[in-house]
């Protein structure tokens, strides 16, 4: 109880914007998440408005970890509360179904007959495919 009520007094500090993206990473598998991959799925969006809610919000509150360059990783636990705030957002299905169409254009990427090369591009793509494939099939 003690970890969660610490991860709801970080969520309440969160912006609404921050709140959403935090939802939204909490799709993705239990893997480092390219950050261009994000940005992809929200091209409608200021990428500068999503790095800031993701640099000043996520990272500076320690609800998100940054995996290497340019990739970034939640908690398992943070995780499984993101998903949990996740089912509580109006957009929840405008979510799910933005994730789901941006990693099967990233999936359609991949060539019929692989390449050495190609296998090494879609490798960090492959949990989250799964992820994709096994948690938000109806989307």
């Amino acid at each position: 109880m003690g970890v969660e009520a610490a991860f709801e007094l970080s969520w309440q500090e969160l912006s609404e914007e921050a709140q959403v993206l935090g939802c939204f990473l909490s799709l993705f598998a239990l893997a480092p998440i390219p950050w261009v991959w994000v940005e992809r799925c929200w091209e409608d969006q200021d990428v500068e408005e999503l790095e800031d809610a993701r640099d000043y919000e996520l990272l500076n509150l320690s609800l998100l970890e940054r995996a290497d360059k340019g990739s970034y990783q939640l908690h398992q636990l943070i995780r499984e509360f993101l998903k949990g705030k996740l089912e509580q957002l109006t957009e929840a299905d405008e979510l799910k179904q933005r994730f789901c169409q941006a990693i099967v254009a990233a999936a359609e990427q991949i060539p019929a007959t692989p390449t050495k090369n190609d296998i090494a591009l879609a490798s960090p793509m492959i949990p989250h495919l799964a992820e994709a494939a096994t948690t938000q099939k109806d989307w």
